[in-house]
């Protein structure tokens, strides 16, 4: 795997877009892209206050680091 920086401050925030699940108040900062996927393999979430994700499952896991107000 090759070594990376990422410069968090350097990306802006997106709008999450994921067809057929409301995503209003998600952005994303991707820090790493799979071209083949078409997917990031790392992001930054956040979350607006109300705002959820519907739950879900992954199969090869998941890590999370979650900071709010």
């Amino acid at each position: 795997m090759e070594k990376q920086i990422t410069r968090t401050s350097e990306i802006n925030w997106k709008p999450l877009i994921e067809e057929g699940v409301n995503t209003d108040g998600i952005s994303v900062k991707a820090l790493c892209f799979d071209p083949i996927a078409k997917r990031p393999t790392a992001f930054l979430s956040k979350f607006e206050a109300g705002a959820s994700y519907p739950n879900h499952v992954h199969p090869a896991g998941r890590r999370n680091l979650c900071s709010g107000r």
